[in-house]
């Protein structure tokens, strides 16, 4: 039956490129692109796919509906695998957005300690201690962060090992949020709040808590990165299904 179609495809084929009349006819090797149709491409390919899945080699068992068999026998489910495919990436894609959030803090908020913006929209110098405003905005974006994690643990199909990492980077917030309502009375001060948000600092008023948080979020998103790696890989390379028996 597949030889049979393969035929018949083959014909339609080449009657589309042969041309003349009498005994003598000429294949016309040469093609305009702008006269191929989109539809005519889109019908060659699944034509093509269609053959090239159910070619000879081992057959298997059965398939079920989504189910396409590779020519070397191997079975793809594809809605399965597509679903698969885009948790994985949209879990990535949100443990992406925590990084450069936390990364923000880390990396930009500690430039505008003791700063104000004047006239022209630059930097100048704001000393008086005046820093209660952007510890309110850093106490806020860390909280967002906290429900964002809080909404990834909560995610279903995810691996035990994916979960502990977002456990671990779930506690790291907490420990840094606690910091913060210690020493709140004392950070809004120009030499303390970079106690806070340096990391680079002493760290005594929460920089080492968000430099262990920022590590921790690190390894969440190369675990989420290392799970949509291998999801994408079971895509190159599904299963084998088992060959059918002859009798």
């Amino acid at each position: 039956m597949l030889f049979f179609m393969r035929v018949v495809f083959l014909l339609f084929i080449s009657s589309l490129f042969i041309k003349g009349k009498g005994e003598r006819r000429h294949v016309i090797m040469k093609i305009n692109i702008k006269n191929i149709k989109v539809k005519s491409i889109c019908a060659t390919l699944f034509i093509s796919l269609f053959l090239s899945c159910n070619n000879s080699g081992p057959e298997p068992k059965e398939l079920r509906e989504g189910q396409a068999a590779m020519a070397d026998g191997t079975v793809v489910d594809l809605s399965k695998l597509g679903k698969k495919i885009e948790d994985a990436v949209v879990f990535a894609d949100g443990v992406k957005e925590i990084s450069t959030l936390v990364k923000s803090v880390i990396e930009e908020l500690p430039k505008v300690i003791a700063k104000k913006i004047n006239g022209s929209g630059e930097l100048t110098s704001d000393t008086g201690n005046k820093n209660g405003p952007l510890l309110a905005g850093i106490f806020t974006l860390i909280l967002g962060i906290e429900t964002k994690l809080t909404g990834l643990e909560k995610t279903s199909g995810i691996s035990n090992e994916v979960k502990g990492k977002v456990s671990d980077a779930k506690s790291k917030v907490e420990a840094f949020l606690v910091k913060l309502k210690t020493n709140h009375s004392t950070l809004d001060q120009d030499a303390e709040i970079p106690k806070a948000i340096n990391i680079k600092s002493d760290g005594s008023k929460g920089g080492n808590e968000l430099k262990a948080l920022n590590t921790a979020v690190d390894a969440l998103l190369n675990t989420a990165n290392g799970a949509l790696a291998a999801v994408m890989k079971e895509f190159k390379e599904p299963a084998k299904a088992i060959p059918a028996q002859n009798n």
